[in-house]
C-alpha cells in the first residue's frame, strides 16, 4: 500500500508501508493494559490527530502546549483503530487501547517496529561537536554521494531523502518522524 504522509511542513512524502497487526507494533513495550483486539490491522502510526486516516494507530503525546489525550475523540472519529495512551480512557467499542507509563518513550519502539527497524539496514554516521557539524555533514554527504553511495542526511538546515530536499522542522526529529525518515532512506 502506498500512503501519502503530510509532514508538519505540509510536504507530501510517499512511503510504502504494509498494514501491520497491532501486537507486532507494540511488541516489546512495557504495556500496563491492552483493551480490545491485539490483532487489529493498522495502516498508519501518527502523533497528530489531524493526520489520522482510517486504520491508524494514534499515539497520544503530552507536550508543553498540547496533550494528545485531548484529541482522542477526534482521532477515533477520523478512523483510528487503536490508541496509545498513558492514562485510563474510555473509547467506543472496536478501538483498541494500549496503556503505557510514558507514550513519549513508547513511541520510539513503536516507530522502530512499524517501520521495520530501518537503522539496522543503514550505515549511519553521527556528527557531534560545538561548531562545524552542518558543514561536516554536508561534506560527508557530498563525498559519499560522489563515490556512488546511496546517501541521506538528517540535519538542522534540511533533510535530504532520496534526492529530495525536505525542510527540517526541529534540530532533531521526534523519534517517530526519525524512523520514517530512515525508512525512506532504506
Amino acid at each position: 500500500m502506498l500512503i501519502n504522509v503530510k509532514n508538519s511542513n505540509g510536504l507530501t512524502n510517499i512511503l510504502k508501508v504494509l498494514p501491520m497487526k497491532l501486537n507486532a507494533i507494540v511488541e516489546g513495550l512495557p504495556i500496563l493494559k491492552l483493551t480490545g483486539d491485539p490483532e487489529v490491522e493498522i495502516t498508519a502510526v501518527v502523533t497528530n490527530s489531524q493526520a489520522v486516516t482510517p486504520g491508524a494507530f494514534f499515539i497520544a503525546l503530552r507536550g508543553s502546549q498540547h496533550d494528545g489525550h485531548d484529541y482522542l475523540a477526534e482521532a477515533v472519529a477520523k478512523g483510528a483503530r487503536a490508541v496509545l495512551v498513558e492514562e485510563t480512557v474510555s473509547l467506543p467499542a472496536g478501538v483498541s487501547i494500549v496503556l503505557v507509563e510514558n507514550t513519549q518513550t513508547a513511541q520510539t519502539l513503536v516507530g522502530k517496529n512499524y517501520y521495520g527497524d530501518p537503522a539496522a539496514h543503514l550505515r549511519l554516521i553521527g556528527i557531534t561537536g560545538t561548531k562545524g557539524k552542518t558543514t561536516t555533514a554536508f561534506m560527508a554527504y557530498s563525498i559519499l554521494t560522489a563515490a556512488g553511495f546511496k546517501t541521506g542526511l538528517i540535519g538542522t538546515v534540511c533533510n535530504l531523502v532520496n534526492g529530495q530536499k525536505l525542510p527540517a522542522r526541529n534540530t532533531t526529529p521526534a523519534s517517530l518522524e526519525l524512523q520514517q525518515l530512515l525508512a525512506e532512506m532504506v
